[in-house]
């Protein structure tokens, strides 16, 4: 696959190279005049050059938000080599099209459709080439050529080359057009759509992305690939891109970039040179075991020699319980002295360092290569080893020295010893573990924390201390040497007693003037609660103390303004606490715990203890307690961490566990090991459950007042007009009714006041039952009910309202007795707002109405041929005040009423209509037929 795709790409890059004159002859004599002048672009006037941001994998935003893909690299190159300013941006195609009519942007990339080739010039060299495929669902039948898609129901990208295509013979009338293509591959996968038809690259990246497994894509014979360009609207600037474009890829400059988005997954052949180095060492190695065989005997000689080393020295070593060990260079072999003061061979040096962590390991080669090489004659070093059959890791402090030389000045032997220093390592490990933690909540806590030396000197503050006197920079402030008289005046002269105090004091913070140091600062009367501590060492000296406190001058104020609070505030704080002397207080205190996340397994622990991890969860594990939208943030997280992230973190996640969700915000930093590498991630996890109750709370609210502001203006609005309307025939008609002359206007006039009124009174009706059903005060009453002649006298009324003598309505009523329990009066509002909308809409044909009992409910039909509902308005038609158009009289509440009472009475209506043909409404409701032998008599 690798070999035919480099050839793909050898023979794409000759044919560019041979037709680079023609391409270049023929823009500058084909090139369509657009009337734009020479354009320098500057830093403070830079090309804008915009794109589509959702077209995978030639232009999109990433997780990131930044515009990339193979379009913005290679644009990128090539203003770079032309040293032009620029500004990429990523837009719907509708707003970039719109962009370069009117001047706000300059460059683009697409293809020569219709549309575009009227209104842009086109570079000649093309960026690629786009094959049309088809996406569809695996294991069902897909589209294999072009002529298939004359009559295929497809989905295509709007603006797309496929499109163009389409339209050009004509065949759009049945395709779908979207603009973001990954909603096309949820519907197709979900069964909303049947293909797809798009370019095979933005299929193939979406499916691999965003794991579509049961989607299958191939390319469809027959139809012509799209040549992808730069586009825009300045012919000098695309003349040099065209230019730059085909010189670049010509050097093969742009190789890397077509690698990166089209062949990061092929296998890459070995190169020669490693084949050549091979080759090389086997041979060295072949000489190597000439040699060795030829000086076998002398390094026999040599063993024998070392042999006889003086087992004294052996006791000496082993009762400071030290290892003694000799290396021979030759045989590449440690030989030891054991406690019967016998040399025996321990290991050769590759298994000796394969025990050794990595960079030890390395390290300790590289010593052991400059004593044979001469260049120094002795090392000291530390090795962490990790033996295979020992889980527990040991640490040596090695000396070696050179003990031997031959003849020629060569070293042939080492010797050295190995002390355990384990405890003495792991001690320092964990001190630097517990120090790191204590230095990280030192620098966070919620107070401001600062130690003193004995002179009353500051030697460290946090940065709640530096935030608090305006510190510039601490470093520099610390340089300085400040004493606790600088800073708070002769008010803390009680230290000079060495004894710890905890008050509450007032102080008058002088006004200060900006410094190298420190900002400026008004005056303040400020109350500080604090706490001293005196620190004694080993032989208890005093060495200085710690200091901690809390601005509590506003909770003063606030409690010295209420006279009846001012003898609690004495008992409170009476009743407060000392301050805890260890992390694990300010944890508890705070209401916040401490994280650890494994960097290599992704395991987690949390712990309201410093001294405690607390139980560790596996990946899968504590993945299960996140909701799903806490997952996708966690797993971002954790791609981030794989892929080399060693930055400090924040996260909000949302938690459910023992039926309750909480919501916690992560605040994570790296942990380095001694060699760098990161360890873990570990930082403070804060419940935030409260506040995001209260973010979701105040969002619900107003979602429910916008929607209820949004229908009260609709309903005053269309109801306004509703009234207004009859209530102006009726006045109308009224006065004219005064000045009438004769018998036959006078009886019109009569009857169109009688029409208005009636209408009137029904949109009154209207809106009065609609307050009931809002104020649930509609309750089902189910009592006897003969629906058959309900259903007759319902039909006959409708029937006179019929004004076009052409219109036939057909009543179907089987039954002339047929008796069911159900609320008669909810079903009437049913039936008479069903065929008042069939007399409303229908002027030729006929209209049917007919009813039957099937399976426990009653199914009313209610079927026209009038003008029937337009498609786009059949979801919205069951809406409150929605009409098919601005014509049409009335409130707009008919089929609401209808779909609000047949939920309310458990059943369902359903709407099928076609615009021009008529239209056939529904209503099932559930109800109970009573035989014949339960009827009472009256």
């Amino acid at each position: 696959m690798h070999n035919l795709n480099s050839a793909k790409y050898i023979f794409f890059c000759i044919f560019c190279s041979f037709f680079l004159p023609i391409g270049l002859y023929g823009q500058a004599s084909n090139l369509p005049v657009y009337n734009h002048q020479a354009h320098k672009y500057t830093k403070n006037n830079p090309l804008v050059v915009e794109g589509l941001w959702s077209l995978w994998p030639l232009s999109y935003i990433n997780e990131e938000g930044s515009p990339t893909g193979i379009d913005i690299d290679i644009t990128k190159h090539i203003l770079n080599k032309l040293n032009i300013p620029y500004v990429i941006r990523l837009k719907y195609r509708e707003d970039v099209i719109n962009d370069l009519h009117s001047g706000k942007a300059q460059l683009s990339w697409g293809t020569s459709t219709q549309d575009n080739k009227k209104s842009f010039i086109f570079s000649e060299q093309s960026i690629t080439y786009l094959v049309h495929a088809v996406a569809y669902r695996k294991g069902e039948t897909h589209i294999t050529n072009f002529e298939e898609l004359k009559n295929a129901k497809v989905i295509i990208h709007n603006g797309s080359g496929s499109q163009d295509i389409l339209r050009k013979y004509g065949w759009t009338k049945n395709a779908l057009t979207y603009e973001d293509m990954k909603k096309a591959m949820y519907d197709l996968s979900n069964r909303n759509a049947d293909f797809i038809v798009w370019n095979s690259l933005g299929l193939e990246y979406l499916k691999g992305n965003l794991h579509f497994d049961s989607i299958e894509i191939r390319n469809i014979q027959g139809m012509q690939p799209s040549a992808y360009k730069f586009m825009g609207t300045d012919s000098a600037l695309i003349a040099k891109l065209d230019s730059v474009f085909a010189k670049e890829h010509a050097d093969g400059n742009l190789s890397y970039i077509y690698d990166k988005w089209f062949y990061n997954n092929s296998k890459h052949i070995i190169p020669k040179w490693i084949i050549f180095s091979i080759s090389f060492i086997a041979f060295i190695f072949v000489i190597l075991l000439i040699f060795n065989f030829i000086y076998r005997k002398r390094i026999n000689d040599q063993n024998k020699r070392i042999s006889l080393l003086d087992g004294r020295l052996a006791l000496a070593i082993k009762s400071g319980n030290i290892m003694l060990w000799i290396y021979n260079v030759k045989e590449k072999k440690f030989l030891r002295i054991d406690s019967k003061e016998d040399i025996k061979n321990v290991t050769e040096f590759d298994n000796f360092t394969k025990f050794i962590k990595e960079n030890k390991s390395n390290n300790m080669e590289h010593n052991f290569n400059m004593l044979i090489d001469g260049k120094r004659s002795k090392f000291q070093d530390i090795v962490i080893i990790s033996p295979s059959y020992d889980c527990k890791m040991k640490v040596y402090q090695v000396v070696a020295n050179v003990l031997e030389r031959n003849k020629y000045g060569k070293v042939t032997t080492i010797i050295g010893t190995n002390k355990d220093i384990t405890e003495h390592y792991q001690r320092e490990v964990e001190e630097k573990d517990i120090m790191l933690k204590y230095k990280t909540i030192f620098n966070s806590a919620m107070v401001a924390i600062s130690y003193i030396n004995s002179d009353g000197v500051y030697v460290d503050v946090n940065e709640r201390w530096c935030r608090y006197f305006n510190i510039k920079n601490k470093k520099e402030f610390l340089d300085s040497r400040p004493t606790i008289k600088e800073i708070w005046g002769n008010r803390y002269e009680s230290l000079e007693s060495k004894n710890n105090f905890w008050a509450a004091t007032a102080f008058n913070l002088p006004a200060a003037e900006e410094t190298t140091l420190r900002y400026a600062q008004q005056q303040r009367n400020v109350i500080i609660e604090n706490r001293m501590v005196a620190i004694y060492d080993n032989n208890s000296n005093y060495t200085g103390c710690s200091s901690s406190f809390i601005d509590i001058t506003d909770d003063v104020k606030s409690f010295r303004e209420v006279d009846n609070y001012v003898e609690k505030t004495r008992n409170a704080m009476n009743d407060i606490k000392i301050y805890a002397d260890n992390i694990n207080h300010v944890l508890k205190s705070c209401g916040i715990r401490i994280f650890w996340l494994s960097k290599n397994e992704y395991s987690f622990r949390i712990s309201n203890d410093a001294n405690n991890i607390g139980k560790e969860f596996r990946k899968d594990a504590w993945m299960n307690y996140l909701t799903n939208e806490s997952k996708a943030k966690a797993e971002s997280i954790i791609k981030k961490i794989r892929d080399g992230f060693n930055d400090i973190f924040s996260i909000n996640i949302e938690i459910y566990r023992h039926n309750k969700n909480s919501h916690y915000n992560f605040i994570g930093l790296p942990e380095f090991e001694n060699n760098g590498n990161i360890k873990n991630f570990f930082g403070l996890a804060i419940n935030i459950s409260e506040l995001a109750e209260a973010q979701n709370n105040l969002e619900k609210k107003k979602k429910e007042a916008q929607k209820a502001d949004v229908l009260k203006s609709a309903f005053l609005k269309n109801m306004s007009f509703e009234i207004r309307t009859p209530l102006q025939a009726v006045v109308g008609f009224s006065e004219l009714l005064s000045d009438v002359k004769n018998k036959e206007d006078e009886s019109f006039f009569v009857n169109e006041i009688k029409r208005n009124s009636n209408l009137l009174l029904k949109i009154v009706n209207d809106v009065l039952f609609l307050s009931k059903l809002d104020a649930g005060m509609i309750d089902v009453k189910k009592e006897k009910c003969d629906i058959s002649i309900l259903f007759k006298q319902r039909c006959y009324l409708a029937k006179k309202k019929l004004e076009n003598a052409r219109l036939n309505f057909i009543e179907d009523c089987d039954y002339n007795k047929y008796l069911l329990e159900i609320d008669y009066r909810l079903i009437t509002i049913i039936i008479d707002n069903l065929l008042d909308n069939a007399i409303k809409y229908t002027k030729d044909g006929h209209i049917s109405a007919k009813y039957k009992y099937e399976e426990g409910y009653l199914i009313i039909f209610i079927e026209d041929t009038g003008c029937g509902i337009p498609e786009k308005m059949i979801g919205k038609i069951f809406n409150k005040f929605v009409k098919t158009s601005n014509d049409e009289r009335g409130s707009g509440l008919g089929l609401s009423f209808c779909k609000v009472i047949a939920e309310l009475m458990d059943g369902n209506i359903h709407i099928e209509s076609k615009e021009n043909y008529g239209t056939t409404a529904w209503v099932r409701i559930p109800c109970r037929i009573i035989p014949i032998k339960e009827m009472e008599v009256v």
